[in-house]
């Protein structure tokens, strides 16, 4: 900093002091400033010397208006009025100045990145705290949708089996659809029909409840393919359900008249505890069929053999 005296000049203004106030703070007892010596010309040459009324000394600290001063007599505390800065001194008390500048700015600038580090950082929390409530929306709305359109596909499957109950389907029907329990009838031997005369015979299953009324549609195989297997859908077997199963054949009156007779039957009640579905060797009786199963109009003509099984279409 500039000075508007000389060295010498500060020396004798501070002298008066230096006896009262400086001494004070020195506790020490001189009357007279220190004339420089030898040693402190050396002592003088280094960057931390400062003149002062008592001679050059070396500036171990400072403390607000306050110098730590070493001596060749000792240390001591002097206030910076009368403290005089060499050019070396001056020159580290300048560069000590700049680096608590540049340390001041870097922490202010680590401050303000830690700063916009933690905003960033709260920003990505709740980003992702608004991401985790998306996706866990999201999962929820794609469970119910699931829920609701398995409820829905149960519902039509339910509608439809109720629809398809007791209903005989064909192979080409059990190849579109899947997942429905069906009853495959096959039939295997009949007395009344002889291998040689298969011509113009059928065989024909019906579902009919306590009272004799048909339930659902019947079965029925192709001309003369009556070993063929039949299938009519599975249903609610809470109550009686016979199985009718039927011998029948066309007959040809004329050339363009046909018949359509009955040939014999034998049925079986799928809801009798007793029943075991697979082979079963049932009676065949004599037409007409009476699905009321009046003992006094059956009569037993023969014996079929046929497979009644329950399987998975």
């Amino acid at each position: 900093m500039p000075f508007s005296h000389t060295l010498e000049e500060r020396i004798r203004m501070f002298g008066g002091r230096s006896k009262s106030r400086s001494m004070r703070k020195l506790n020490l007892v001189k009357e007279e400033p220190m004339e420089t010596t030898a040693g402190e010309e050396e002592v003088a040459q280094a960057q931390e010397c400062v003149q002062t009324p008592y001679g050059l000394g070396h500036v171990m600290d400072k403390d607000e208006e306050m110098y730590t001063v070493k001596f060749n007599f000792g240390t001591a505390s002097i206030h910076e009025d009368v403290v005089v800065p060499t050019d070396g001194i001056a020159k580290w008390l300048h560069e000590v100045q700049l680096e608590k500048i540049n340390h001041r700015a870097k922490l202010a600038q680590l401050e303000s990145d830690l700063q916009a580090l933690q905003t960033e950082n709260e920003r990505l929390n709740r980003d992702a705290s608004a991401a985790r409530t998306e996706a866990n929306e999201a999962r929820i709305m794609m469970e119910a949708k699931e829920k609701k359109a398995k409820a829905a596909a149960e519902d039509k499957e339910k509608r439809m089996l109720a629809e398809l109950s007791w209903n005989g389907i064909s192979d080409e029907f059990t190849a579109k659809i899947s997942g429905i329990s069906a009853w495959k009838i096959s039939l295997q031997s009949c007395e009344l029909v002889n291998a040689n005369l298969m011509d113009g015979k059928y065989f024909a299953a019906t579902i009919v409840n306590e009272m004799g009324t048909i339930i659902g549609r019947s079965a029925q195989s192709k001309t003369n393919k009556i070993q063929e297997p039949l299938y009519i859908v599975s249903g609610s077997l809470e109550e009686p359900r016979y199985l009718f199963l039927k011998l029948k054949q066309i007959k040809s009156k004329t050339n363009m008249v046909y018949k359509f007779s009955e040939m014999g039957y034998s049925f079986v009640d799928l809801a009798d505890p007793q029943f075991t579905p697979g082979t079963q060797r049932l009676r065949v009786f004599k037409k007409p069929v009476d699905y009321t199963r009046d003992p006094k109009k059956m009569k037993a003509v023969s014996w079929m053999v046929v497979d009644v099984s329950l399987v998975r279409c």
